[in-house]
């Protein structure tokens, strides 16, 4: 009666390892998978553009979020996510 427990927990602790396991691993990979999406989205809407094209999306850089050392940060909504730009006015060679 004792070994049966014993292996019936055991075999409980295992497959809810495995089960935690494979859990992780899927979660993992939605993150990395969900990651890429919103990267490469951005990246080819962003980096291609201009100041020009910056200046448009940010209307004309009115909706000013803070101001540091370096610049002015901006937010805009773009592609229905929340953006932050910054706009550099002070170019320092940092060592």
């Amino acid at each position: 009666m004792i070994k049966v427990i014993f292996i019936s927990n055991i075999a409980t602790l295992t497959l809810s390892l495995v089960i935690m396991a494979l859990t992780g691993v899927v979660i993992c990979r939605y993150r990395i998978w969900d990651y890429r999406k919103v990267t490469n989205s951005a990246s080819e809407e962003l980096i291609q553009g201009t100041y020009c094209e910056l200046e448009k999306a940010t209307k004309g850089f009115t909706n000013q979020v803070g101001k540091g050392a370096f610049g002015t940060v901006f937010k805009r909504v773009i592609g229905g996510r929340v953006v932050a730009i910054k706009q550099l006015e002070t170019v320092v060679d940092e060592g």
